[in-house]
């Protein structure tokens, strides 16, 4: 299974990120990893067979790429000084979140598996309908990032840039 996992993973990462990046964007394709990550869930729940869980873990690979993603379209809208923060922050989220992700499954699953119009596997639900909220918040994020935006003059505004022409451009009040 792990062996599995593991080849789909580097094929994933290795050769096939920037296809698929080019072929639906990379908002695009942080939309597609989250709706895998809804549908592998699913498939969990459902599963009845050796094959099920295989076509699973399959797509709990896509929706692996999402942290590639999300680094990449975080690094879009910070000027380069700003780089190393931002993604030692994404990483301290990102840890944060398998911590309290496990955490949560686990209540989940203690509190349901007893139930039975609920049962143990109902913790797939949870972790798909968390999936679900994930997938309309990337929906938000904007099309064009700052970094996209251009001015009529065809230069690229970095982020500081911008805040210190706004905030000179104000005026003064005489109190």
């Amino acid at each position: 299974m792990y062996f599995v996992m593991g080849i789909v993973g580097i094929i994933l990462q290795g050769f096939a990120l920037q296809p698929l990046v080019r072929a639906v964007g990379e908002k695009g394709l942080l939309v597609l990893s989250f709706v895998t990550g809804i549908l592998y869930n699913i498939l969990y729940k459902v599963s009845k067979s050796k094959k099920m869980v295989y076509v699973s873990l399959i797509l709990s690979q896509i929706t692996g790429l999402n942290s590639s993603i999300v680094s990449s379209v975080a690094s879009k809208t910070v000027p380069a000084n700003q780089q190393g923060r931002v993604q030692g922050a994404l990483c301290a989220l990102n840890s944060i979140g398998y911590a309290v992700g496990s955490l949560s499954v686990q209540f989940v699953y203690q509190e349901t598996k007893d139930i039975s119009w609920l049962g143990p596997s109902f913790m797939f639900v949870f972790t798909a309908s968390l999936y679900a909220v994930g997938t309309v918040l990337v929906t938000l994020i904007p099309a064009k990032m700052p970094y996209e935006l251009v001015e009529e003059n065809e230069q690229v505004v970095e982020p500081t840039e911008a805040r210190q022409i706004s905030i000179e451009a104000r005026p003064l009040n005489a109190t």
